[in-house]
């Protein structure tokens, strides 16, 4: 289903090929950073034509640069699986759908993610990390940039810290920092692996200094909920990525800490209101999961339709504060899609996590895939990563996992290969 090897290739066409890929990978990338700017939205926006624009140029230079013979062969991995049913039963949801058309447009971008990544999964992790990290160094010294001349554009309206949250060109402070973070995060373990050289062709100055830059912005962003995910997910990689004493008893710890919090559920929202990390009931979160869930009881099996929750069809449940989302990938997936759109999430969340796992057994380092998907699972818990419209980071977590699913599996059969050669 894969070619497992270039030796049969001209140095002129891989060269070609090559660059090709590169440019389609970098033009995704930059697609889909407007994501933070403008999430997808009905009608000719300006957001939705560049994302349409960079997905299709990333496709077609894929496309044009592989040798016929393997031009449409891939090959499918679990979540993937997982994925496209998800995105059925989002397209199924149409049909009772309190907002027909947002579902429509929104269901066609989570295919069209699905599809840049289908045909980028052939590329080097290490093009797409690489991508990552300087385009954070770059977006970070922009987001400064913009706040210094124009403040009113480059820092959050109606802070709820009393502090300048920056959010540069992002339509929120948040989605910088989830993205500052995914990139600082990618940049330690890059670091950790002793791939500096190999990924990014940088001495440590150039990595320490880079790391100053994200993390400032990162700092600046204050997204403090998601600066904990942040740590968390860090710590869970590095607990996790290597099969091995260190993993089982990180997974022992993750058994006990989630019967701990679920035990004493209020003694934890109470620590977390005292210590002042979100204000009372975490910014209003709270208020917002109790009315959505009301709301959602209403439909418990089916939903109310996939992108339906911004709808004016619930404005009357906000009063003076219109939530844009649930702030809870696992409220916004029962609010929309039901228990049967809830179920196929956490399905989704579960291969992801076992082929990423997988990686790690095999790659014996610190996983990418592995830290951008527990950077959206933890993320997700009181912001909405899954189950929502797609996101900068949902969007590189799937490119990350599924080029570094491919690389492992080319390895294990080119190790195959090689076994049965020598004997």
């Amino acid at each position: 289903m894969i070619r497992v090897a270039d030796s049969n290739m001209s140095p002129a066409y891989a060269n070609n090929e090559h660059r090709s890929t590169t440019l389609g990978l970098v033009a995704f990338i930059l697609a889909t950073i407007c994501l933070g700017v403008q999430l997808p939205d009905v009608g000719l926006k300006l957001g939705n034509l560049i994302m349409l624009t960079g997905s299709a140029l990333a496709i077609s230079l894929v496309l044009i640069s592989r040798s016929q013979p393997v031009r449409f062969r891939y090959h499918f991995y679990s979540f993937d699986w997982v994925y496209l049913m998800y995105i059925a039963w989002c397209l199924a949801s149409m049909l009772w759908s309190k907002s027909r058309t947002e579902t429509a447009v929104q269901t066609f971008f989570l295919l069209l993610v699905w599809l840049a990544v289908l045909h980028l999964r052939s590329v080097p992790t290490r093009l797409a990390i690489s991508t990552l990290i300087r385009t954070a160094v770059l977006i970070s010294i922009a987001s400064f940039i913009v706040a210094a001349i124009f403040p009113t554009i480059g820092f959050q309206p109606h802070s709820t810290t009393g502090l300048p949250e920056l959010r540069g060109f992002f339509g929120h402070q948040q989605r910088l920092g989830l993205f500052c973070g995914l990139a600082l995060g990618l940049l330690i373990l890059v670091w950790a692996n002793g791939e500096l050289r190999e990924y990014l062709n940088w001495g440590r100055k150039k990595a320490v200094l880079a790391m100053i830059i994200v993390l400032l912005a990162f700092i600046a962003a204050q997204a403090r909920l998601f600066a904990a995910a942040f740590v968390i997910s860090l710590l869970l990689t590095i607990g996790l990525s290597k099969p091995g004493v260190l993993r089982n008893m990180t997974i022992s710890s993750i058994v006990l800490g989630v019967l701990v919090i679920s035990l004493y559920s209020n003694q934890v929202m109470g620590l977390i209101d005292a210590i002042g990390m979100e204000g009372n009931s975490l910014s209003g979160r709270t208020v917002v999961w109790e009315r959505s869930v009301e709301v959602a009881n209403a439909a418990p099996l089916l939903g109310h339709g996939y992108s339906s929750f911004f709808s004016n069809h619930f404005d009357y449940i906000w009063g003076n504060y219109r939530a844009p989302h649930a702030h809870s990938s696992i409220v916004q997936a029962y609010f929309e899609t039901g228990i049967v759109g809830l179920g196929l999430t956490i399905c989704l969340v579960f291969t992801q996590m076992r082929e990423s796992l997988k990686v790690g057994s095999v790659n014996r380092k610190y996983s990418y895939s592995l830290f951008a998907i527990i950077l959206t699972i933890t993320s997700s818990l009181t912001g909405v990563t899954y189950a929502g419209k797609p996101t900068v980071l949902f969007s590189m977590m799937m490119l990350i996992l599924a080029m570094e699913r491919q690389e492992s599996r080319r390895r294990k059969v080119v190790a195959r290969s090689t076994v049965i050669v020598s004997s």
